[in-house]
């Protein structure tokens, strides 16, 4: 046998199959698993950074906005303040340029403005921080409505010429106007900015309020020349005088006539009613009224009260008693004289008073 044989004999036949490589490992379903929640992960931290800042940038605008709202609300009352205060500079400027009525209805209306400002003021609702500075702020509006209400009575007394009411008075009024202002600055105006800064709000602006403490209107010398206006201008003074209107005996309601004798019940509670009417263009105040009695077998008794207040055109009433009446005086003639005013630059008096004759009689 030859050795060659023996190899081709021991070699493989050429269409015997090779042995099948080791199979390859598959990545296991535990691998996939932790990739997914890998980049679940990823999207939820995503999303939950996205949602915070959507919802602080949401909280921020938020508080931006009332902020804003709160301080536009705030400069809206500070400019229709300042405005009044703007009419009050013109009427010292040219007082005698609106008649007397438009003067006092002037006063009455800016009075009556200041005071819905106020109003205004305390229904604000302020950011939370803010509390304690809008306090400040209503309790500035709150003096200069007093202000106002002290400007109007002090000016009606100018042109009423009563005693006492002058350039002097008249200027210790500016603290009621300038003292809001100050206070402003002090308790509103810079703690707001602080609180705000502190609060990351950096793009609302807080108004100021400085026009009371730079205005001229309280100066001495131009309250002078004010006065001095408008007690030489007979259009502001107006027409002033009371007339005596009637006269009657109470209880009952008799009416007194002059030049006659009317027949009075006599009473215990005996007492005189008498009713005077403004016929001036004037406000009259405290109008003294003036009561001579004369019955038979007394002296003269005399009784003197004030009427408070007549406006132009009505007619107000004062009851005077305490008048002694002796029992000889039953069904005799008294006689009463009625002196009614005068009241300041009254010039027609002729109708201020009446004397009068009446009979007590035991009903």
């Amino acid at each position: 046998m030859d050795f060659f044989d023996d190899d081709a004999q021991a070699a493989p036949s050429p269409t015997t199959s090779a042995p099948p490589p080791p199979p390859r490992r598959r990545r296991g379903s535990r691998s996939r698993r932790w990739q997914r929640i890998a980049v679940a992960v990823v999207v939820l931290a995503v999303v939950a950074f996205a949602l915070t800042w959507l919802i602080r940038s949401c909280q921020h605008n938020r508080k931006i906005s009332s902020y804003r709202d709160y301080m536009t609300a705030v400069e809206g009352a500070i400019t229709d303040s300042e405005k009044l205060g703007k009419q009050l500079n013109g009427i010292v400027s040219d007082p005698t340029k609106l008649k007397r009525a438009d003067l006092i209805a002037r006063l009455e209306q800016m009075a009556a403005t200041q005071a819905e400002i106020e109003q205004r003021v305390r229904r604000f609702e302020p950011p939370g921080p803010l509390d304690e500075p809008h306090e400040a702020l209503i309790a500035g509006m709150t003096v200069r409505t007093t202000g106002f209400e002290l400007w109007r009575d002090a000016m009606i007394a100018v042109l009423d010429k009563r005693e006492g009411v002058d350039a002097t008075a008249l200027a210790r009024l500016e603290g009621y106007f300038a003292g809001p202002d100050a206070s402003y600055a002090e308790f509103f105006y810079a703690p707001a900015r602080t609180i705000m800064a502190d609060e990351g709000v950096t793009d609302v602006a807080v108004p100021t309020a400085d026009w009371f403490l730079r205005t001229s209107a309280f100066e001495r010398a131009r309250l002078d020349g004010m006065i001095e206006q408008l007690r030489s201008s007979a259009r502001m003074t107006g027409v002033r005088g009371v007339a005596l209107a009637k006269v009657s005996v109470e209880p009952g309601g008799t009416v007194l006539k002059a030049g006659e004798t009317v027949d009075v019940p006599a009473s215990a509670q005996f007492s005189f009613r008498v009713s005077v009417e403004n016929q001036g263009n004037v406000i009259e105040r405290d109008v003294p009224v003036t009561l001579t009695l004369t019955v038979p077998g007394a002296e003269a008794a005399e009784q003197t009260t004030t009427i408070g207040v007549i406006r132009p055109g009505e007619t107000q009433s004062v009851d005077v008693s305490g008048f002694s009446i002796p029992a000889e005086a039953i069904s005799k003639t008294c006689t009463l004289k009625v002196q009614a005013g005068p009241v300041t630059d009254e010039k027609v008096l002729d109708n201020n008073r009446g004397t009068f004759k009446f009979l007590l009689q035991i009903q």
